[in-house]
């Protein structure tokens, strides 16, 4: 029963991702899509598990990976199945340069107001610009896409949901900000 092995695989692998990560490292993993293509009277012959881990640490993740692996193989194997796995790396995390991110930092409250400029928590953040971070100094940061005072909710959606829009006003701000941030700061 290629569902039941599916079910047992993803706890599995919630449950070893919990109890293994290392204290104080930041991780997350995400199934968002599972596919059965089988009907309500027949069991179907595969299932697609589709997913995503995040960490802040790249010694746990490759460990993680690891773990993974081994319990999808093990698992299936359990429900009579076997599994094909693909795991794909992915961008590491995204690093800021502290001292870069303080010059972006000041600068944006200079362009946009000290009440507009909010610092943020860790983020399990996935983008490209990790590679050019883990390289060079670097500072991401978050634009904000919503205008609540304007009275509609355009940006007021999450980034990857289907209901997102954004409120072009935003792209103003955010390509005056990176002039400006571009001129001022030093690095």
């Amino acid at each position: 029963d290629a569902v039941l092995a599916s079910s047992a695989i993803i706890v599995a692998a919630q449950q070893a991702i919990s109890r293994m990560c290392p204290p104080g490292v930041a991780s997350v993993l995400s199934f968002g899509r599972v596919e059965a293509l089988g009907a309500t009277n027949v069991l179907p012959h595969s299932v697609d598990i589709q997913g995503t881990f995040r960490s802040m640490d790249e010694t746990w993740r490759k460990r993680a990976h690891d773990l993974i692996t081994t319990l999808v193989h093990s698992t299936a194997q359990a429900h009579g199945c076997v599994a094909d796995l693909d795991i794909r790396h992915g961008y590491p995390h995204v690093h800021n340069d502290v001292h870069l991110a303080a010059e972006f930092k000041q600068a944006a409250i200079a362009y946009l107001g000290a009440d507009r400029v909010h610092d943020l928590g860790i983020r399990m953040t996935a983008e490209d610009f990790s590679y050019f971070a883990n390289e060079v100094p670097g500072c991401f940061y978050r634009l904000g896409t919503a205008s609540p005072e304007e009275g509609n909710d355009l940006g007021t959606h999450g980034l990857h949901t289907p209901t997102f829009d954004v409120d072009e006003n935003a792209l103003k701000i955010g390509a005056g900000l990176m002039a400006y941030a571009a001129a001022t700061v030093e690095r």
